[in-house]
């Protein structure tokens, strides 16, 4: 559901003019090697963000860390669903 959908991070990991954007965590490409993945620079509270474009039931969230060690950054991570209703922002933990 979340395939090649608008996806958004809190900033762009840009290592030897190699840049992780947002999309390359859903773009179908299921290689766990950094050069693959979405990352963003080390940061509190960084983020990452699908649009899934309406109300959708989500049974299941898969989170992958990479495969490298010298980028293997995803230390604790949670979901954190953010419903959009006219105007108002809810989020749900």
């Amino acid at each position: 559901m979340a395939l090649e959908r608008p996806a958004y991070q809190s900033s762009i990991y840009v290592e030897d003019d190699i840049s992780h954007p947002a999309y390359l965590a859903n773009d179908g490409n299921r290689n766990t090697r950094s050069l693959y993945c979405a990352t963003s620079q080390r940061e509190n509270n960084p983020w990452w963000a699908v649009d899934l474009g309406g109300p959708t039931t989500v049974s299941r969230v898969d989170i992958v860390n990479t495969e490298n060690e010298c980028c293997g950054r995803l230390l604790l991570a949670y979901v954190q669903f953010i419903l959009f209703i006219t105007g108002i922002f809810y989020y749900i933990r």
